[in-house]
């Protein structure tokens, strides 16, 4: 079971400098270098203080603040790692009779299931890139199928002219917008003719985030468009339909403009980096079925989907990620339609300062772009794979003195 659910919201952006007297909150570390894209000073200060800062008030912080940077360079088992923290072993002995359900591709399920459906719900853990991977894959399906507008919490309102510029700008469109993955599905979108809607908002209490976000989303979409499909990416509890620690979003969703979203949710069903804080019906499940992408259990008997015992009222499905299988040190999750994956050399590596970052940019972005793909680099090697635009690709190397290589 999750000891928090957690997010950060970054309201102040400044270069900030550790002193050995005091410890600064850690999402504050170097945020000048990482507008300017380079995401290696502000890792490499907290990991140098590492130690100080797990034995400080801000522990919980770095652990969640650093699991995210390691997010954003490509890192995604680091990721896992230091987030194991926030969930407790779950030890018991769940079991399904397997025999009774079998396994069905998540997308093809949730398109079949969309016919009536206005909205459809998809969340995410922030620092998990491959709660990414479903809603990206989706795109192009729910355009041919009339939704018209994209709605992502981590989109800042402040972004005025993300629709019309196309792509994301770090320290500009949003915080978790800095990490590939999630700054592509906002790319395709756009690039397929989605209305980009932002509706989270910085408010006094979580409760009133709740509500301000649904009414956000009514305001700037059906109060004009009742007959509108959006398909919407948001984090974590936020589309519950049942009331637990407070009313979610997708519930006042429902109050305020009548329409019953179909929830789907991610964000239990997947690996941990210590198996044993994996949910138990996941190990249960993933031991007994092979699967190398996102399913949907569904009963034989009854067809309907497999839900956790005690989450069956909370959400409509329930996702069960693959395991991460890797090649050439990548996850083979992160391929998808409109990038090429393509192997590259690193010349001069004696001479470059490791850790390196390897970056992958559009060249024709501006250069505050965030990049199409990037992965931090520890050792000297000679050949990574990265993913890339095809002919438009610029790739950058920043080692840990600063020095910039454009391949």
């Amino acid at each position: 079971m999750k000891k928090y659910l957690i997010f950060v919201l970054i309201l102040q952006i400044g270069f900030v400098k550790l002193s050995a007297q005091e410890l600064i909150n850690p999402s504050l570390v170097g945020r000048d270098s990482l507008r300017n894209g380079n995401y290696l000073t502000p890792l490499n200060l907290l990991r140098q203080d590492e130690k100080k800062y797990l034995q400080s008030k801000w522990g919980w912080l770095y652990r969640q603040y650093i699991a995210t940077m390691y997010s954003y360079v490509g890192q995604y088992d680091l990721a896992l790692q230091y987030f194991d923290n926030f969930y407790d072993e779950d030890s018991s002995l769940s079991a399904v009779d397997t025999v009774a359900f079998e396994p069905v591709d998540a997308e093809t399920y949730i398109m079949d299931a969309l016919d009536t459906v206005q909205a459809l719900f998809i969340n995410e853990s922030h620092h998990m890139q491959q709660h990414r991977i479903l809603t990206l894959n989706l795109l192009k399906k729910l355009k041919e199928k009339g939704f018209s507008y994209f709605a992502a919490e981590a989109i800042f309102q402040a972004d005025s002219l993300l629709q019309k510029r196309g792509y994301p700008i770090r320290g500009v469109s949003g915080e978790y917008l800095n990490e590939p993955i999630l700054a592509n599905m906002v790319r395709e979108a756009i690039r397929l003719g989605f209305t980009i809607v932002a509706y989270d908002e910085a408010v006094s209490s979580a409760s009133e985030r709740e509500k301000k976000q649904a009414e956000n989303m009514y305001n700037k979409i059906f109060k004009n468009d009742p007959k509108a499909k959006v398909i919407v990416h948001a984090g974590y509890a936020h589309i519950y339909e049942k009331e637990q620690k407070r009313k979610y979003m997708a519930q006042h969703f429902l109050e305020i403009t009548g329409i019953n979203p179909l929830t789907v949710n991610q964000t239990e069903m997947h690996e941990q980096y210590n198996r044993s804080k994996e949910k138990s019906y996941y190990r249960f499940f993933s031991d007994s079925y092979t699967f190398d992408k996102p399913m949907i259990f569904v009963s034989k008997k009854s067809n309907k989907v497999w839900v956790s015992p005690d989450m069956e009222s909370y959400y409509d499905l329930e996702i069960f990620l693959p395991r991460t299988q890797y090649k050439d040190g990548r996850p083979q999750w992160l391929k998808y339609d409109r990038l090429k994956s393509v192997e590259i050399s690193i010349p001069n590596k004696e001479s470059l300062v490791y850790p390196i970052l390897l970056q992958v940019f559009d060249a024709s972005e501006d250069v505050l772009a965030t990049p199409i793909d990037q992965i931090l680099i520890e050792n000297a090697q000679k050949r990574i794979l990265v993913f890339t635009p095809g002919k438009n690709a610029k790739i950058r190397i920043i080692d840990s003195n600063g020095k910039r290589i454009i391949l």
